[in-house]
């Protein structure tokens, strides 16, 4: 966590995106006036953007692919345990 507040504080790159972050929390909590964002600050927004759509979609991904195979395994179970008791 050093490293990366660390580089946020000291690299160009985590310095946009410290400006970026602060942007998004005023434009959901404040007015902000037309022009007032320059095209560096744009662009980066909206590759934060674009990034944040990107993982939420892997996550859904992640997370149908979790539910699959838990219900895969609860089938296997269920046969096992059928199996179980018709061999009685």
């Amino acid at each position: 966590m050093a490293v990366v507040e660390h580089m946020r504080m000291h690299s160009q790159a985590g310095r946009l995106l410290e400006q970026v972050l602060e942007h998004e929390f005023d434009t959901k909590h404040y007015r902000i006036a037309p022009g007032s964002v320059d095209a560096e600050l744009r662009e980066a927004f909206k590759i934060l953007s674009e990034e944040r759509a990107r993982w939420e979609e892997d996550e859904r991904k992640r997370m149908h692919e979790e539910v699959q195979q838990q219900r895969m395994e609860a089938e296997v179970a269920q046969r096992q345990r059928e199996r179980m008791g018709g061999v009685k």
